[in-house]
C-alpha cells in the first residue's frame, strides 16, 4: 500500500494538454461536450490518426513504449514500398528488425528456431536471406510482395503461376511461409507492447509518469481528487436555470479549481473564438447531467471514499482484454505463433489447391487454436516464445523466475515438458481461446462476441495478410 501511495505522488494528469484540448473545441452544446469527450479519447489511444499516420509511426524509429494503442492495433499494415530493401543487407536487417525491434538476439534466435529445422538459427536466418534475395533477381514483384506483408498478392501470384519458372511453386512456398512467421513476431511484439502499456501507462498522455505495473487502485487514485474538485466546482456554479443570474466564476475558491484556472489562463483568447463566447452555463448544466446519468465502473470507484478491493487490486488489461492479465497477453500471441509455425505452408498449399481446383482467387481460412490439432511440441515452444517476448518487450517484474532456470536447464524451454509456476498461462489462454472458437454452440452472445473482438486485438495477424489484397 505504501509503495502504492508513493506511485501516486509521482502521477499526475496532464492538465496543460487537457485544458488546451477542451478550450480548443469549445463545446457549446451537451453534444458538443459528448463529441469534445470522445476526441480526447481517440486522441489518447491514437483513433485520431490516419492509415499513412500509424504506417509512418509502426515502421519508424521510436520504440514499441513509444506507439499509441491505435498503432499497436495497425500491426497489419504493408511495409510502405521506400522501405524495401535494394541490398542483401537491408534485407537481413529489415527481418532482424522485424523479429525484434530492438534487436534482441535471444527474441531473434527463438523466433527463427521455429522453422529452422535442423539448421543453428544463425544458419538458418542467412540461409533464409540468402534464397529471398535471390528471388528478388528472378522476381522482384513477388519479393516486394513477400518481405512487404502483401501475402494475399503474393499467394495468387504463386496460385495463377505468375511467378518466375525460376522460381517453382514448392520454394515460392516455402519462402512465403517463412516470411509470414517472420511478420507474425512482429505482431507478438506489437501485442506484448499493448500489455506492457496496460502496465505501465495505459492512459496515454493524460497521466504524466509510469509505473512497472499499475493497478486499477493506483489510476483511481490519480483521479479521485480531481473528479472532487470538478464536482464541486460543477456544483457551486450557479447556471440561469438555477434560479439567478448565471456568473462567470464558480463561488468555491477550491485551490484545485483556482489551479486549473491557472493553468487554463493563457488559453484565455480562445473564450470568445469560434463565434461567440464560450458557452459555460450549458456546459455546467450538462455536466451535471451527464456526472449523475454514468454507468461508467471506473468512475463509480473514483467517486467512492474508498475503491473496493476486488476492483483495485485488477489490472487494467484486466478491463480491457477479458480479464486476462499482461503474461496471459503475450502467451496467447506465443500460442498462436507456435500454432502457425506448425500449420501455415499447409495451410497455404490448401488454399492453392481450392483455387486451382476452382478456378478462384485462393483463399486462407486460418483456424481457430486446438490443441488436439499439433504436436506436442506447440507447449515448448509457446514457452520459449513467451519468454522470449517478456525479456525484449513486455518487462514485467516476474519474468526473472523459475521458468528462467528451467529454460537454461532443457535450451530454452522448448524439451521439457515438466509445468514450471508460471505455466499457467498456457491452461489459462487454452481456456480463453475455447471460449471465443467459431465452431460449437455459443451460449452467451454478448460475452462471446466481446471475447472475439479482444482475441483479434491480439492475435497474430496471419490471416488478415492473406485475405487483405493491397
Amino acid at each position: 500500500m505504501a509503495a502504492e501511495k508513493n506511485l501516486v505522488r509521482l502521477l499526475s494528469v496532464n492538465f496543460v494538454r487537457l485544458a488546451r484540448e477542451v478550450l480548443v473545441a469549445l463545446a457549446k452544446t451537451g453534444f458538443d461536450l459528448d463529441q469534445t469527450v470522445s476526441q480526447l479519447r481517440d486522441s489518447i489511444f491514437g483513433n485520431d490518426l490516419t492509415s499513412e499516420q500509424m504506417r509512418t509511426l509502426l515502421f519508424g524509429p521510436k520504440g514499441w513504449d513509444d506507439l499509441q494503442m491505435a498503432v499497436l492495433t495497425a500491426r497489419y499494415l504493408e511495409l510502405p514500398a521506400d522501405r524495401l530493401p535494394v541490398t542483401r543487407e537491408e534485407l537481413e536487417t529489415l527481418c532482424r528488425w522485424l523479429m525484434a525491434r530492438d534487436g534482441n538476439e535471444t527474441l531473434i534466435d527463438t523466433c527463427v528456431r521455429g522453422w529452422a529445422g535442423g539448421d543453428t538459427p544463425l544458419d538458418a536466418l542467412t540461409g533464409f536471406v540468402d534464397e529471398l534475395w535471390a528471388a528478388r533477381r528472378t522476381d522482384p514483384e513477388f519479393f516486394a510482395a513477400v518481405v512487404r506483408g502483401q501475402h494475399a498478392l503474393a499467394l495468387a501470384m504463386i496460385a495463377e503461376r505468375r511467378v518466375s519458372p525460376v522460381l517453382d511453386d514448392e520454394d515460392a512456398i516455402r519462402i512465403l511461409t517463412r516470411m509470414a512467421l517472420i511478420w507474425a513476431a512482429f505482431d507478438c511484439q506489437a501485442t506484448a507492447a499493448r500489455a506492457r502499456r496496460t502496465m505501465t501507462n495505459p492512459m496515454g498522455w493524460l497521466v504524466n509518469g509510469a509505473a512497472v505495473r499499475m493497478r486499477a487502485s493506483t489510476l483511481v487514485s490519480v483521479f479521485r481528487p480531481i473528479d472532487r474538485a470538478l464536482r464541486q466546482f460543477v456544483d457551486a456554479y450557479r447556471t440561469s436555470g438555477d434560479g439567478g443570474a448565471a456568473q462567470t466564476r464558480p463561488k468555491s475558491r477550491l485551490s484545485a479549481v483556482q489551479d486549473i484556472r491557472a493553468r487554463a489562463a493563457d488559453q484565455g483568447s480562445h473564450l470568445n473564438a469560434a463565434n461567440g463566447p464560450f458557452a459555460l452555463d450549458t456546459v455546467v448544466r450538462e455536466a451535471r447531467v451527464r456526472s449523475i446519468q454514468t454507468a461508467n465502473p471506473f468512475l463509480e470507484q473514483v467517486r467512492q471514499d474508498k475503491t473496493d478491493g476486488a476492483f483495485g487490486n485488477k489490472q487494467m488489461s484486466q478491463f480491457w482484454y477479458a480479464d486476462l492479465l499482461p503474461l496471459h497477453i503475450v502467451g496467447l500471441a506465443a500460442m498462436r505463433l507456435a500454432q502457425m509455425e506448425q500449420q501455415l505452408e499447409t495451410l497455404l498449399r490448401g488454399a492453392i489447391a481450392r483455387a486451382w481446383e476452382a478456378d478462384a482467387q485462393p483463399q486462407v481460412l486460418v483456424p481457430d487454436f486446438h490443441d488436439f490439432t499439433l504436436r506436442p511440441s506447440w507447449k515448448g515452444r509457446s514457452r520459449a516464445l513467451a519468454d522470449a517476448l517478456r525479456g525484449a518487450v513486455l518487462h514485467d517484474a516476474d519474468r526473472h523466475s523459475v521458468r528462467r532456470s528451467r529454460a537454461r536447464a532443457f535450451g530454452a524451454g522448448e524439451t521439457s515438458e515438466h509445468p514450471g509456476h508460471d505455466d499457467q498461462f498456457i491452461y489459462v489462454v487454452s481456456s480463453f481461446l475455447a471460449k471465443t472458437s467459431r465452431s460449437g454452440p455459443v451460449a452467451d452472445g454478448p460475452s462471446w462476441v466481446m471475447r472475439r473482438r479482444v482475441f483479434e486485438e491480439l492475435d497474430v495477424a496471419v490471416g488478415k495478410r492473406f485475405s487483405t489484397a493491397p
